[in-house]
């Protein structure tokens, strides 16, 4: 049974030439219980999006293969449509995970899933925004 991990990385994104936007936070939720992170990439806030103002959030399945590689993203659901696919799939797909050991072998792991949340901070604020007390 998959139990629901909570990861929440904030991080404050700005352009130069957009120095007066609001800063962003991307949080990462991530649905398993046998997969660790070694390298966790964090997605760009897209420039557009930043400068619009626009907020949303990438749900993407996922294979990782027996040397923590990811494999095979697919966007399972996204809002708003397009905006934020490809930050999340670049940041996904440089990443590297630990996998589950079996009979002594690292074991490849399917199906995972993980949630980019793309989130303007105001006046600042970059304090955490719990997924999985919504």
């Amino acid at each position: 049974m998959r139990k629901l991990i909570t990861i929440a990385l904030g991080m404050s994104v700005a352009a130069m030439s957009m120095a007066k936007e609001a800063p962003s936070k991307i949080v990462h939720v991530m649905e398993d219980g046998t997969v660790g992170i070694v390298k966790d990439i964090k997605p760009e806030y897209p420039r557009h999006a930043l400068k619009n103002k626009v907020q949303g959030y990438v749900l993407v399945s996922y294979n990782v293969n027996a040397q923590g590689a990811v494999e095979e993203i697919t966007v399972i659901e996204e809002s708003p449509a397009k905006v934020f696919t490809s930050a999340a799939r670049r940041a996904l797909a440089s990443s590297v995970f630990t996998v589950e050991t079996k009979d002594g072998q690292k074991a490849a792991m399917d199906g995972l899933k993980r949630r980019y949340e793309f989130q303007l901070v105001v006046d600042g604020d970059t304090s955490f925004v719990d997924l999985a007390s919504r």
